[in-house]
């Protein structure tokens, strides 16, 4: 039985560089202080589940942000960081879900007892929040989110690509994009533990078509269940289990096809439903612990407008434009021509539920999802966009003329740079969290 975790050499020193690289990241950001703790905005509500319940033994938060406003000395107020006081109860009820609190457990539980011991010594507040190891901690736990997601999507692109392809495809979207930028600045946030569950999940289908086994179906039953938790619109994903090996022609065909499968296999889909629930029932749990219902919608009068939806602004605005701040993903146009010719199990499972998210994610109240590096909201998507960008890639590396391949790959070169370079300006503060228009654009680009 081979017990390795890396194939050969050439992938541990690629992923150990990545690794390398995202800690120098990090340390930079918080060395040079060039944002606020680790466990902040967005973070700070994924992650405070942690410390009410294990440190204050409280989950409705009242006595963590008591502790927390008399560290910072603020005010006591009815609303806090994304919780409001449930009226009937008077409970805060906590707007984000529960599911990062969840995954950065291990992470959180080693930062605890190490304060517990070191404490026994010098003063380090054993709190949740004002040990520099809990900061760090959750920041650690977001890289290795990432840097595991990074891992299994590799583990498929193997099957379909050759190692050339696959690295290169690999490097393109984390630094071609803000994706490295949310596993190191902003780690704290649910996008690379997205990352990792989506990727994870669109492995598991995989592995279930070919092996549809007791354990395949609880695994992914639960990895369904840590998406649902973690951002709830990603249980779109689900589509890509149901639409996985539909080829355009053989629709009916295939959909008489899937039907016998799962009727065959019902007992397996159960396990599924079950396994999922199961996990989902943490933050229904939650919900009832805090307002008596076990179904909430914890975000107030925050919505969709599923009849206006601001897709051009979230595809290719100045102000938080995915092909605008990541213009080397315009490389998947291309690919989803070659995904139909070369990966037709793959494409209307990815067409499909790709043009369901960007509707959905560009009716959000608010489409630049307020602060933050380009369009965040798309990054959950990452997992799936990898493909057409490699089958692109592929076909980079086989044109003939060295001439134009070299140049090609010199363009996509600078667009990579183009984003990473960005993404320091706003590190430095030079690039807004939002609202960033041509006159901030052209201050940031004097640097150079």
């Amino acid at each position: 039985m081979n017990t390795k975790i890396f194939k050969n050499r050439t992938e541990f020193l690629f992923f150990f560089a990545l690794l390398i690289v995202a800690a120098i990241g990090s340390a930079s950001v918080y060395l040079f202080k060039l944002n606020g703790p680790p466990i902040r905005s967005d973070g700070l509500g994924y992650y405070v589940y942690l410390p009410s319940v294990f440190i204050y033994n409280d989950i409705s938060l009242n006595k963590f942000v008591e502790a927390y406003s008399a560290d910072y000395g603020d005010e006591i107020q009815d609303t806090w960081n994304g919780a409001t006081k449930y009226q009937d109860t008077g409970k805060y009820l906590n707007k984000y879900p529960v599911g990062v609190a969840v995954m950065a457990f291990p992470f959180f539980i080693i930062a605890h007892i190490t304060t517990i011991f070191i404490n026994n010594f010098v003063y380090f507040p054993p709190d949740g929040f004002s040990s520099n190891l809990y900061q760090a901690m959750q920041s650690i736990s977001g890289t290795i989110y990432a840097l595991l997601g990074l891992f299994i999507l590799k583990r498929i692109l193997d099957r379909y690509f050759k190692p050339t392809i696959v690295y290169f495809s690999l490097i393109i979207l984390t630094f071609g994009t803000n994706l490295f930028h949310y596993f190191t600045y902003d780690a704290g946030f649910s996008h690379t533990y997205s990352l990792l569950l989506i990727s994870l999940f669109l492995f598991l289908t995989i592995r279930w078509h070919n092996n549809p086994s007791k354990l395949n179906s609880i695994l992914i039953g639960l990895t369904t269940g840590l998406i649902t938790i973690v951002r709830p619109t990603n249980l779109l994903i689900v589509l890509f289990f149901l639409l996985w090996e539909f080829e355009l022609g053989s629709i009916r065909a295939k959909l008489k096809e899937k039907w016998n499968l799962f009727i065959k296999n019902y007992k397996n889909i159960l396990l599924i439903i079950i396994s999922g629930l199961i996990v989902v029932s943490i933050q229904l749990l939650y919900w009832y612990a805090i307002t008596g219902k076990f179904i909430v919608y914890s975000y107030g009068e925050e919505g969709f407008n599923l009849t206006k939806p601001e897709v051009l602004n979230v595809l290719f605005s100045i102000r938080k434009g995915l092909f605008f701040w990541a213009p080397a993903l315009l490389l998947i146009i291309p690919g989803f021509y070659l995904m139909y010719k070369k990966l037709k199990k793959f494409f209307i499972a990815s067409v499909v539920f790709l043009l369901i998210y960007l509707w959905i994610a560009s009716s959000w109240w608010h489409w630049p999802y307020g602060g933050g590096f380009g369009m965040r909201a798309l990054i959950d998507t990452f997992p799936i966009l990898i493909f057409p960008l490699a089958l692109t890639f592929e076909r980079i590396v086989n044109i003939r003329s060295k001439f134009w391949r070299h140049f090609v790959y010199a363009v996509i070169f600078l667009l990579c740079v183009f984003t990473t370079y960005m993404m320091i300006q706003y590190w430095r503060g030079l690039i807004p969290p939002d609202g960033t228009d041509w006159n901030v654009l052209t201050n940031a680009l004097e640097f150079i």
